[in-house]
């Protein structure tokens, strides 16, 4: 804060001029990567859900068999990170790519997985491109974040990305 003691205007407090600390753009981030750490640490689970293709298992002998919805469709499949990872933090760097919230195990038994905040600018190809599984969150107002820490499942939408999941094809039958 700075003090203002003009002639004209009462005297009073003003915010320094710093747009780096006061965009509502670095608010909504430094919220989300708090909220999302806080959520990860209180819980007993933190569960993700993400599409995988799937293709009805009596393929090969059905006479109606085509590439059609009807023998091709999406499912979702659903982890609990925290039977995977024990800790989380913010900003933290990984095979030289910095996390906006970094989700790991202590004993390094399984790679990490960054969950990454998008405001105004999503993920970068290169960092995408590295292989490390990403699930990248569009947060573009509050009410974002805490739809998606209230929900029970972080599953893939239309602000839910995941990358660098491994999406098996499933056989199965239809339900």
């Amino acid at each position: 804060m700075i003090t203002k003691r003009g002639k004209i205007r009462t005297w009073h407090y003003a915010h320094k001029h710093n747009t780096l600390n006061c965009s509502y753009e670095t608010y909504l981030h430094k919220v989300a990567k708090h909220r999302l750490c806080e959520r990860f640490s209180q819980y007993d689970s933190f569960a993700i859900s993400f599409r995988v293709p799937c293709q009805c298992a009596r393929m090969d002998t059905c006479h109606w068999a085509d590439d059609s919805d009807i023998c091709n469709w999406n499912a979702y499949t659903t982890f609990d990170l925290k039977a995977f990872y024990n800790k989380c933090a913010e900003e933290q760097t990984y095979n030289g790519y910095r996390a906006d919230v970094l989700l790991y195990n202590e004993s390094d038994k399984y790679p990490p997985v960054f969950l990454e905040i998008c405001v105004s600018h999503p993920c970068s190809k290169e960092k995408i491109e590295s292989g490390v599984k990403i699930v990248e969150l569009t947060i573009k107002h509050e009410t974002d974040i805490e739809d998606i820490l209230n929900a029970d499942v972080i599953k893939e939408n239309d602000i839910v990305k995941f990358h660098n999941f491994e999406r098996k094809y499933v056989k199965s039958d239809p339900e």
